[in-house]
């Protein structure tokens, strides 16, 4: 992305990932536009495929993230990966999931990681992060009594908890280099991040 002619669309830009994207592009003096049902530069809705067409006008890249609170979105995503491509888009870095690469083909995440890799008009990156240390303090973990219940979908819930024991079991907990190799920067550790965001977790 060193051509600051460029302009990125980060797909849930308001978000805990797509704002920080957009956020460190902006410092980086690339043009951005924000996509997202609300408070985003361009308003945009996974259901109203209306609002993909003008979000994607003018762009060359796109941070992609599915939709959240469900599973099963492959064919809204290609949908969308068809009209970006029609409308000149050049690269897509999407975010996808730890060990989805091992996932069958029917499972959402793999079937749009599929999806791009057969795509010959546009370059892609895939990224698989096992866990974010913001999970821990940016409600994502916060208890709730009937997650279900409180109106997660099924489906959706039953894809955190598979998560979460993955996650819990050590699975996806060992360090790797690729954050310093893709941005030059060390990694934070765990201690740090808890030492930084202690707030988050004190008693309400």
């Amino acid at each position: 992305m060193s051509d600051a002619r460029t302009t990125t669309l980060v797909l849930g830009g308001t978000g805990k990932t797509g704002s920080r994207v957009a956020s460190r592009l902006n410092a980086l003096g690339h043009s951005v536009r924000t996509a997202a049902r609300h408070g985003a530069d361009a308003l945009f809705d996974w259901d109203d495929p209306a609002t993909h067409r003008t979000a994607i006008e003018g762009v060359d890249r796109v941070y992609l993230v599915a939709p959240v609170m469900r599973t099963r979105f492959a064919p809204q995503v290609s949908a969308f990966l068809d009209l970006a491509e029609s409308a000149g888009v050049q690269h897509i870095t999407y975010l996808s999931a730890y060990g989805i690469d091992q996932a069958p083909p029917e499972v959402a995440l793999r079937a749009v990681e599929l999806d791009l890799m057969g795509r010959v008009s546009v370059t892609h990156s895939i990224l698989r992060p096992a866990w974010f240390m913001q999970n821990f303090s940016e409600t994502f973990l916060k208890p709730i009594d009937g997650a279900i219940a409180s109106g997660v979908p099924t489906e959706y819930g039953e894809m955190l908890l598979l998560l979460t024991q993955t996650i819990a079991s050590g699975d996806g907990s060992r360090p790797t280099d690729d954050v310093q190799a893709v941005t030059g920067a060390p990694p934070t550790s765990f201690t740090e991040f808890a030492r930084r965001t202690a707030a988050a977790w004190a008693a309400q």
